[in-house]
C-alpha cells in the first residue's frame, strides 16, 4: 500500500516521538550523573572525615606512646632511686645495729669504770669520817686539836692513846639553820674503826645540848645509792626493826634472829 501523502509543513509523527525520547533520556542520563555527583561528594565528605579522624587518632596515639614512653623513663628512673634507696637504708639499718652493739659495750664499760672510780675515792677515804650536828666555830681555829682533845672524852672506853687526825675541815656552804658538816682524816685507820663502832655503840653523841653524828666519808655518787635506802630505813626505825649498811649501797635488816640482805629497795618492797 502507498504512503500516505504528507503535507507541507507537518513532520512525521515517529520523528517528533523519537525527539522526544532522546529528551527523556537526555534528563535522566543528567538527573543519574547529579545523583551519582552528590554520591561523590558524600563519599568524598565521608572519606575526608574519616582521614581526619584517623589523623586525630594516629596524633593521639602519638601522644599517649610519648606519654607512655616518658611514664616508663620516669618509673624506671624511680625504680633505680628506689632501689639505691633500700640499698641505703640497708646498709645504714646495718651500721645502726652495729653502733648499738658498740654503744651497749661502751654503756657496761663506762659502769665498769665509774664502779672502779668510785671504789678508788671510796678507797682514798677509807681513814676519814663525817660529823654531822657539831655547832659551828665548836672547833675554833685548830679543828684537828679540837677532835683529838674531844673524841676521846666522849669516847671514854675507846682510846688507849690519844688518836692523831692528820686533817680536818668543815664543807658545803654556810647554812644558818643548821651547821656543816665536819670532815676528818685519822693518821691511822684502826683509830678509824675504833672511834666509828664506839660511837655506834653509843647510840647518841652530844656536844652540849646538840647530837653529833658520826659516818663513813664515802663519794658523792655512793652516798646518793645509799639515800635512796632513807624511806625504808625510817619505816624500820619506826617498826623497832634493827637495820644497817653495807658497803656500798645495801640494806642489811636483822628481824627474828634472821639477817636479810637487800641490794635494791624495789627488792625490800617486794618482801614487804
Amino acid at each position: 500500500m502507498p504512503p500516505k501523502s504528507i503535507k507541507p509543513g507537518q513532520q512525521p509523527r515517529f520523528q517528533s516521538q523519537t525527539g522526544s525520547g532522546n529528551g527523556e533520556q537526555a534528563s535522566k542520563l543528567t538527573a543519574s550523573e547529579q545523583s551519582d555527583a552528590n554520591g561523590n561528594d558524600s563519599t568524598n565528605s565521608i572519606l575526608l572525615a574519616i582521614q581526619s579522624l584517623r589523623d586525630d587518632m594516629t596524633k593521639q596515639s602519638s601522644d599517649m606512646l610519648e606519654a607512655i614512653n616518658g611514664f616508663k623513663t620516669e618509673l624506671m628512673s624511680h625504680s633505680k632511686r628506689i632501689g639505691e634507696a633500700e640499698d641505703r637504708i640497708s646498709q645504714t639499718e646495718e651500721d645502726v645495729t652495729t653502733l648499738r652493739q658498740k654503744a651497749k659495750k661502751l654503756e657496761q664499760t663506762v659502769e665498769t669504770l665509774t664502779n672502779k672510780i668510785q671504789d678508788l675515792e671510796d678507797g682514798g677515804r677509807r681513814s676519814n669520817l663525817r660529823m654531822v650536828g657539831l655547832p659551828e666555830k665548836a672547833e675554833g681555829s685548830d679543828a684537828c686539836a679540837f677532835l683529838e682533845d674531844w673524841l676521846p672524852k666522849v669516847l671514854t672506853d675507846c682510846f688507849s692513846t690519844t688518836p692523831i687526825i692528820e686533817r680536818a675541815h668543815r664543807v658545803g656552804q654556810i647554812n644558818a639553820n643548821r651547821p656543816r658538816p665536819i670532815v676528818m682524816k685519822f693518821l691511822n685507820y684502826k683509830d678509824r674503826e675504833k672511834t666509828l663502832r664506839a660511837a655506834r655503840k653509843l647510840k647518841e653523841l652530844r656536844y652540849g645540848d646538840q647530837r653529833v653524828n658520826l659516818f663513813p666519808d664515802l663519794s658523792a655518787e655512793t652516798r646518793q645509792r645509799q639515800r635512796c635506802f632513807d624511806g625504808v630505813k625510817a619505816q624500820m626505825k619506826s617498826m623497832d626493826i634493827r637495820y644497817g649498811m653495807l658497803y656500798p649501797a645495801h640494806l642489811i635488816v636483822t628481824h627474828a634472829d634472821k639477817q636479810r640482805i637487800f641490794k635494791t629497795v624495789s627488792e625490800e618492797t617486794k618482801l614487804a
